[in-house]
């Protein structure tokens, strides 16, 4: 099977049912149209159900006494009117390149460029930047090409791919693509995958065996990072002195400008501490700043590498939390299957 574009491969009353006594429109995965995985090759695109209905209302009388179904702004977006709707769920899921207003319910369409590695690889989506957001699996499998009910949120949309042994996709669709708020209407974004030929070990081996075992990572709070200046900062921030050195505001107050040059002889009220999360990679001439910190049991860099993939497909909390210094430890509920990727390989 594949998708279907043309009107033709259509029939009423086998792949489309029309009922005028509820005014529904049903899909029927019969005859020409599949719901096979992936979407991007089953189903039908909304513009040739559009031209299916007109050719139906011109040419069968029992119709043409009804107002017109629907209505369509361009070829991938449309509103149904005059009081019809889709029949179930099983019809909407048919729907291809094909955003839609259905009475108060607002469904986009999100279409998904490059290659899949497997027809059965399964993505999933979140429509909250939260760390611990839900996530929703697609409805199909592989390609993307489906709608999405985004009534009650349209300010995120963020789909994920992320299959054991194979390299991650993910895609922050409204950052992406400079969106104010998303519209029923047709998105397409990269998204694909690959045999990842940096991974060693197993998930079987990771769960069970050292160096993983002892294994840890933790989200640090702290907001801000920035150069210090003498001003007024409140708990939480995080700034660098002049000497290059990190520290944590544990007390909001004030830094004054000797505490700007050096956090540790601040004469202001606010209380500042060494960040944990300060690292320099030349023995001390430069300090950088980082909100995670793994702890890698001494593991080899594949070793760290191959863990922290497995920990961004965990459902649950990832977050260790247990910082030795009182106040840096961050609180976060931080899904693994939401959690920002920490590495890669180049």
């Amino acid at each position: 099977m594949t998708k279907l574009f043309d009107p033709d491969s259509l029939n009423q009353a086998t792949e489309v049912v029309i009922a005028t006594g509820t005014k529904t429109i049903q899909l029927i995965a019969t005859g020409n149209l599949s719901d096979a995985s992936p979407a991007a090759v089953n189903g039908v695109t909304g513009q040739a159900v559009y031209s299916f209905l007109k050719e139906e209302w011109k040419t069968d009388v029992d119709l043409n006494k009804f107002k017109f179904p629907l209505f369509m702004f361009t070829k991938t977006d449309g509103q149904l009117i005059n009081g019809w709707t889709w029949e179930d769920a099983t019809t909407r899921s048919l729907l291809r390149d094909f955003g839609y207003t259905e009475g108060a319910t607002e469904v986009a369409a999100f279409s998904s460029l490059g290659d899949v590695d497997s027809d059965t690889d399964q993505s999933y989506y979140v429509q909250d930047a939260a760390y611990d957001a839900a996530t929703t699996d697609f409805g199909f499998t592989g390609e993307l090409n489906e709608g999405v009910d985004i009534s009650a949120s349209t300010t995120y949309f963020k789909p994920f791919l992320r299959i054991e042994g194979k390299t991650f996709a993910e895609y922050d669709l409204v950052k992406e693509q400079n969106l104010s708020l998303l519209e029923p209407v047709l998105y397409k974004f990269p998204f694909a995958n690959a045999t990842d030929i940096n991974i060693t070990d197993d998930d079987t081996f990771i769960g069970s065996n050292v160096p993983y075992t002892g294994m840890k990572i933790n989200y640090l709070a702290g907001e801000l990072f920035e150069t210090a200046a003498a001003q007024s900062y409140s708990q939480g921030d995080v700034i660098q002195d002049a000497a290059g050195r990190w520290a944590f505001c544990s007390a909001a107050g004030t830094l004054d400008a000797s505490g700007a040059a050096d956090y540790t002889g601040n004469g202001g009220t606010g209380t500042f501490e060494a960040y944990d999360g300060e690292y320099t990679l030349d023995g001390g001439t430069n300090y950088y700043a980082a909100n995670r910190i793994i702890t890698a049991n001494n593991a080899t860099a594949a070793q760290i590498y191959d863990w922290m993939q497995y920990q961004c497909r965990q459902v649950g909390d990832i977050n260790a939390d247990d910082n030795p210094t009182a106040g840096q430890a961050s609180g976060l509920v931080m899904n693994g299957t939401n959690a920002e990727l920490s590495g890669f390989f180049v």
